[in-house]
């Protein structure tokens, strides 16, 4: 009688043993799963959207982790080099081509625009799930892709366009900072004009 016991505690001791191992992991999938974001395919196609004022490249960049993503690289035509760049990223559960509409206007303005497909969404490479820092890393690839373009200025561009660009955002800001208790987080020096020599 008592080995019977033995071997029901010891029995009863495994089972506990592996589902309290098991809980766990099945918790994290459940939690994975839930955060997985639904992958919603282009149609139509991004090369088959209208685009009645610029060129299209399509692109695969190096993502982090060693994915792949979906990219797609839109420059003014007549091209103006290096032209001002933007990165133009859709949200949960999107991809790039929802985010066409906003091309056109860009490229009649000049940017070049890069249309980008975070990890999990679109044709991009999988994940075991996604997150905003994810989505953020990938943003950040598409920069770092820019930003070794001849064709581009994403950031840090001298030129005037930037320069008065800048300007009016800092202006905007201080507007803003005006209306509200926040002013004295706006530094007055953030928009004194450049004192770059004119022609």
């Amino acid at each position: 009688m008592a080995a019977v016991d033995v071997a029901a505690v010891a029995a009863a001791g495994v089972a506990l043993g592996a589902a309290a191992w098991a809980a766990p992991q099945l918790f994290h999938r459940a939690i994975l799963h839930a955060l997985r974001a639904p992958r919603v395919p282009h149609t139509p196609p991004v090369e088959a959207l209208p685009l009645p004022h610029g060129r299209l490249r399509t692109l695969s960049l190096a993502g982090p982790g060693g994915r792949r993503l979906a990219a797609w690289a839109v420059w003014p035509a007549p091209a103006r080099v290096p032209a001002p760049a933007v990165v133009v990223m859709h949200g949960w559960g999107a991809n790039a081509s929802m985010m066409w509409p906003v091309v056109d206007p860009l490229v009649r303005a000049g940017f070049a625009v890069l249309l980008l497909d975070a990890r999990c969404h679109g044709a991009s490479d999988d994940e075991d799930f996604t997150s905003m820092p994810r989505f953020a890393e990938d943003l950040a690839a598409g920069l770092r892709w820019l930003a070794v373009q001849p064709a581009s200025t994403p950031r840090g561009s001298r030129s005037s366009a930037t320069r008065s660009a800048r300007r009016r955002a800092c202006c905007m800001r201080r507007r803003a900072a005006r209306r509200s208790a926040a002013r004295q987080w706006v530094p007055s020096s953030a928009c004194r004009r450049s004192r770059t020599p004119k022609r």
